[in-house]
């Protein structure tokens, strides 16, 4: 058979039978245009992989019934391939190699299975994109001259003109108020480090892993304002980003401005990156935290109980967060994912550990026309302590989060629970042998007072007849 396009949608069924007794890996496949589509039980786990020869493109959990047919639909757009299962939208992952062999087959290994006819429907055949510069190393740093700095009491940001072995560019330094310089050289120990800018484009963007998406490069800035002496503005092509210390922490404002209409991200990796080992302890979203840091995925706002993303290593937490001024509303309950103001991620390109923030999600939101400023921000910290400190004074300075009950007449809430059981035990004053009394702690308690009270005194009677 001959090469399939660079666009399509491939349907079939897929069927897995019950593996016998004491196996434990056994899988189903269907190979197609050099990609292989498996459903696979490995020690009673079912998943869900996509390979390219050797090499995983994704491999997820997916939970299916012995026996039963799967819908399977694969679509290929250029490097996207998308694969949905049952109707439902498993992964997506690219793929920027030309030369894919053509064919299609079937595999099964240790236990049955079928696999369907396969239905190819062509959408088109357009030259396969190529992967943007993102992954480029910039040149060696030659010179740097600091022209501007702007501060508050705990930060400076100094900004300066920087000479590298493959052009000039502005670049700009965070000090922390008396904190020698060496504890923030980046990563290659080249300079201060305030973070690294890049501008991704494109209809093939992946936020399982934003680096991997095509029309990505480098932001490199040209020229350098300070309005006054809390605020400094650098600018390049498309971008404009403002830096601000008016408040407690360094807050960027980025203005993006695209040349052309499509889908453009900025993404925005904070400070120096640092290898799993030095890691203390992290967060970002609900299943990262403590020392578990997941992959590249950029999560959206809506998997982030704290829009934040911080890391603690060597008696630091550094992270970035999105203000409080920036959500249009205090709950944005907008579940989908493809419609999203901003992700984070703890991954940088080189797979080190790094906040990251992607302004907006790569999705809907993304989508920008020719000309038309589109804007966002993004706060950072850099402090000495541990990790809970950090995310306490964010929740308390930055979202407001305080202490919402407040103890009235010196009476805490244990002190009222308390009160309150002695209030239900206490008696009436008056004796209620024949008439009720009204108890302090309500009729009620006053019935039950009366009923305790009678009784006694009928026992105290009898005892007094037998003596």
């Amino acid at each position: 058979m001959t090469a399939l396009p660079t666009g399509y949608e491939l349907r079939t069924r897929m069927t897995v039978g019950t593996p016998p007794d004491g196996c434990t890996d056994c899988s189903v496949e269907l190979s197609f245009d050099g990609y292989a589509l498996r459903l696979r039980v490995l020690t009673g786990v079912p998943y869900c992989t996509l390979l390219r020869g050797d090499d995983v493109l994704l491999d997820v959990l997916y939970a299916f019934s012995f026996e039963t047919p799967i819908d399977v639909l694969v679509v290929v757009n250029g490097p996207r391939v998308t694969v949905w299962l049952d109707g439902v939208r498993v992964a997506s992952a690219n793929d920027y190699r030309g030369g894919r062999p053509g064919g299609l087959g079937h595999a099964v290994r240790g236990t049955t299975g079928t696999v369907d006819p396969v239905e190819v429907t062509v959408l088109h055949d357009d030259p396969l994109p190529t992967a943007g510069p993102v992954d480029d190393e910039p040149g060696a740093l030659l010179d740097h001259t600091v022209v501007a700095y702007v501060g508050n009491g705990d930060y400076r940001v100094e900004v300066g003109r920087a000479r590298r072995g493959d052009g000039e560019t502005v670049i700009a330094a965070l000090r922390v108020t008396g904190v020698p310089l060496t504890t923030h050289l980046d990563a290659r120990g080249r300079e201060p480090c305030l973070g690294d800018w890049h501008l991704l484009g494109g209809d093939y963007g992946d936020r399982a892993d934003l680096h991997s998406s095509p029309g990505a490069r480098p932001l490199r800035f040209s020229a350098v304002e300070v309005p006054d002496d809390q605020t400094v503005v650098l600018r390049g092509r498309e971008v404009e980003v403002t830096w601000s210390l008016a408040g407690p922490h360094p807050v960027a404002t980025v203005a993006v401005t695209p040349e052309t209409s499509g889908r453009h991200v900025v993404v925005f990796h904070g400070m120096a990156a640092a290898p799993d080992d030095d890691i203390a302890e992290v967060l970002c979203g609900a299943l990262q935290h403590g020392r578990g840091v997941g992959g590249p995925e950029s999560l959206g706002a809506f998997e982030l109980p704290t829009p934040a993303c911080l890391v603690e290593s060597g008696g630091w937490t550094r992270g970035l967060f999105v203000p409080a001024a920036a959500h249009e509303l205090a709950d944005e309950m907008v579940k989908d994912p493809d419609d999203q103001p901003y992700g984070m991620s703890l991954r940088d390109r080189d797979g080190a550990v790094r906040p990251t923030v992607a302004l907006p999600q790569y999705g809907r939101r993304a989508c920008l026309e020719a000309g038309r400023t589109a804007t966002f921000t993004v706060g950072l910290y850099a402090r000495p302590g541990a990790l809970h400190v950090a995310y306490r004074r964010l929740l308390r300075e930055e979202y407001g989060y305080r202490a919402y009950r407040r103890n009235v007449f010196g009476c805490s809430l244990t002190d009222t629970m308390h009160n309150l059981v002695r209030l239900l035990r206490a008696a009436p004053d008056a004796d209620d042998a024949v008439d009720y009394q009204p108890s302090p702690s309500g009729g009620g308690a006053g019935r039950r007072a009366s009923s305790t009270s009678r009784t006694t005194r009928r026992c105290a009677r009898r005892r007094r007849r037998c003596c």
